[in-house]
Formats: structure tokens, C-alpha cells, sequence
């Protein structure tokens, strides 16, 4: 039986000409090591400068353990963690221009109550707390008002404006406690926007969202939601 001709062995590679440290040594004289180097730290430089970015923009996580315990997650960019004012635990704020806003923390104590204390004792607490806002703030104005619960967190809330000299605020105050029943000690969450000598802009809203963002993340305990 006739054979064929032999197969023939695939052409090799062609050739794709010298690397580049082959030609900044023919054209600079510079040695192929020295341009591994360079190009080693290049990679790395790379590398730490993307982790910083990461670790930049990955949300900060606070954790208040004096009791109540608390946490939230806040952007580092955006709020920044200031030293508490009387009456506080917790202060974030956030500046642009005219406009600022803040998330505080500051502890509630309740009368003993031996009902739901979220929809009975409440309400009548919070009676009492806006009235004091209202004596305590220019052109205070109640918007809402209402149970409220945050993540897992129940409790009740109120919405309001104030009119500070040549400006505006929008506030929101949550009276929270760590259960339904048999709690004395909680929270009150507080979120202020102000803006001086003009509406709120697309600008400025893009930062309150990020605001409202942390603000929504609170939680008792230490773990995120």
C-alpha cells in the first residue's frame, strides 16, 4: 500500500522582534535589568495607589460602645467624625460651600412604662420634645410625624423646618430604643441640612443623599447592616 509524503511540521513563530528592554538598550544604552526594575515599580506603584483608592471610598464603619451601643456607616469623603457638643455622643458633619449638614447621636431616657413603649410612650414623649424644639428654634415648623423603624431598630419620628437668619433647614429627629418592651435607655438620631443664602441645588443633593445614606445605616450593637 502507497504512503503519502510525510506530514510536515508546523511552521514555527514567526519572530516578533526584540522586547522592549532588547531596544532601550540598542537605542539609550540603558541595561535590561535597570528597565525590569523600573518597570517592577511601575506595577507597584499601581498596585498601592488602587488599594488607597479602595480604602478611600469604602464606607467607614463607627462603633459606639459606651453604651447603648450603637453603629453606622458613614463615607469618609463626604462626613467627617468632629468632637461631640454638650448633650452628644456622636457628631458627623458635611460642608460644600454653604451648605452643611450633620448626624448626631445624642442618648434618650425614658420614664418607666410597663406597655409597647414604640406605640404607647412614645408619641406622648415626642409631644413634649417638639414643643421644645419649637421654643427653642426660629420659625420651627412641623412637617410629619409617625412610628419609625430603622433597619431593625423601631421607634417614632418627626420631620421639621426652622428658618436661621438668611437660611434654611430641613430636620428629621428618631427617638429610638433597642425594643418594644421593658426599655428605659435609647437613642435619638438626629439629621440637619442648612442651606444659607439660597435654595438646595442637584449639587447639594447629590451630598445629602450620601448624608441620608448614613444616616438610614444606623443600628444598635456593633454589627452593620
Amino acid at each position: 500500500m502507497a504512503t503519502g509524503p510525510a506530514s510536515e511540521a508546523p511552521p514555527a513563530p514567526a519572530d516578533f522582534g526584540p522586547t522592549l528592554p532588547q531596544l532601550l538598550r540598542r537605542r539609550f544604552g540603558i541595561r535590561e535589568r535597570a528597565v525590569t526594575i523600573v518597570a517592577v515599580g511601575l506595577v507597584a506603584v499601581v498596585a498601592v495607589a488602587a488599594l488607597v483608592r479602595s480604602y478611600a471610598v469604602a464606607p467607614r464603619h463607627l462603633v459606639y460602645r459606651a453604651g447603648p451601643t450603637f453603629n453606622l456607616q458613614y463615607p469618609g469623603k463626604t462626613l467627617h467624625r468632629m468632637p461631640p457638643r454638650a448633650g452628644e455622643l456622636v457628631r458627623l458633619e458635611a460642608h460644600r460651600g454653604r451648605l452643611a449638614a450633620s448626624i448626631t447621636v445624642s442618648p434618650l431616657h425614658l420614664p418607666p412604662y410597663a406597655g409597647n413603649v414604640t406605640s404607647g410612650l412614645l408619641p406622648v414623649y415626642e409631644h413634649g420634645y417638639a414643643e421644645r424644639l419649637r421654643s427653642s428654634s426660629p420659625g420651627f415648623r412641623l412637617r410629619d410625624e409617625g412610628s419609625a423603624r430603622v433597619n431593625d431598630v423601631p421607634g417614632y419620628q418627626l420631620g421639621f423646618g426652622e428658618r436661621p437668619p438668611g437660611g434654611i433647614t430641613w430636620g428629621r429627629d428618631m427617638l429610638l430604643v433597642p425594643g418594644d418592651e421593658h426599655v428605659r435607655e435609647g437613642v435619638v438620631l438626629k439629621l440637619r441640612q442648612t442651606k444659607i443664602g439660597g435654595p438646595f441645588t442637584k449639587r447639594d443633593q447629590r451630598l445629602l443623599d450620601r448624608v441620608k445614606k448614613a444616616f438610614k445605616s444606623f443600628r444598635f450593637g456593633t454589627d452593620p447592616p
